[in-house]
């Protein structure tokens, strides 16, 4: 189960098995340097294009972040996945994280004493 206090979220991946995904700042510098943007507040324009291949790389990011550090882009690229819950499953790793949601929504539960906007 995802430990909401530390950013993860929770995605099922292949044959019912749940992934820990996790923006930790490893993560985070490889979306940074993997996508070409200069901070995660660009993260919204990524998102607006919604490319199949930059969605992926956040997913593999997320992913490696959350312990899963043999899941790579080719190994991610064969899996059977439904593409709402994998955008709700990076939603939801952004949220807890406390960067909002990736398209700019309000933060979690309303609460903007973080500073970010």
């Amino acid at each position: 189960m995802a430990n909401k206090q530390r950013g993860e979220a929770t995605l099922k991946g292949p044959e019912g098995k749940e992934f820990t995904l996790c923006l930790t700042l490893g993560a985070v510098a490889q979306i940074e340097e993997e996508l070409g943007v200069e901070s995660l507040t660009e993260i919204d324009g990524v998102f607006e294009k919604a490319r199949m291949r930059d969605v992926i790389t956040i997913l593999v990011a997320l992913l490696q972040g959350g312990g899963h550090t043999d899941i790579t882009r080719e190994s991610m690229m064969a899996w059977p996945m439904d593409m709402g819950a994998m955008m709700e499953g990076i939603r939801s790793a952004f949220t807890n994280a406390g960067f909002g949601e990736p398209d700019g929504d309000a933060p979690v539960d309303g609460d903007d004493t973080s500073g970010k906007a």
